[in-house]
Order: structure tokens, then C-alpha cells, then sequence
């Protein structure tokens, strides 16, 4: 939430005075860090896929089926791992504030408090 106090906070267009009417949540997006964090969170999927094309060939018993025991859980957990850990550190890296004018083209991004 942005306070009134917050100089991240633009109330209008300093070019043609235009007030912007939105909620402050309407103006954030992604930092650049942020999205490549989250882009690198997807990129992991596919080597993690691997892992896990490895985990069920590794873990089948004499009949073929799949045998899970606790240790072969906790390496499952660690194959999700780093793609959980891209996801929470791109939703924790602090945010970015566009506000475009829509009159006279006005731009200006700041960081979110």
C-alpha cells in the first residue's frame, strides 16, 4: 500500500497536470531483476524434468513399479527446489511504478517503496 507521504507516489503529469485516477497497485509491475528471476524459475523446469526422468528410473523396483522410501522423497523435494526458490525471490525483489499519461505521452518508472 502507498501512503500520501511516499515520494515514489506521483499524483499527476508534471507536463500537463493530468491526475492519475488508478490505485497505486495498477501502476507496479516487475523490477527487471525481478523478471529475470522469474524468467530463470522457468528456464529450471526443464532440467528439472530431467531430474525427474532420472529419479523414476532410478527408483523402479524388480516388478517395474516405482518405489518410493522417505530418502527418495526428499530427493524429489530437492529436484523442485531451485524453481520454488526463483519464484519466491522474484515476488520478493521490490517492485518497480510506471505511470504513463495518456494525454501528452508522459512517462516515468520509479521504485516501489
Amino acid at each position: 500500500m502507498v501512503r500520501r507521504g511516499d515520494p515514489a507516489h506521483i499524483e499527476c503529469c508534471p507536463q500537463c497536470g493530468f491526475r492519475f485516477r488508478g490505485r497505486p497497485e495498477d501502476h507496479q509491475h516487475l523490477s527487471p531483476l525481478a523478471r529475470r528471476l522469474q524468467w530463470a524459475g522457468y528456464l529450471a523446469i526443464f532440467p528439472m524434468m530431467l531430474g525427474v526422468a532420472a529419479f523414476i528410473a532410478l527408483t523402479r523396483n524388480e516388478r517395474g513399479m516405482i518405489d518410493f522410501v522417505g530418502r527418495d522423497n526428499l530427493l524429489m523435494l530437492m529436484i523442485f527446489q531451485p524453481s520454488i526458490i526463483f519464484f519466491i525471490l522474484a515476488a520478493v525483489v521490490p517492485k518497480h511504478r510506471t505511470y504513463r499519461c495518456p494525454q501528452c505521452s508522459w512517462q516515468k518508472t520509479v521504485r516501489a517503496g
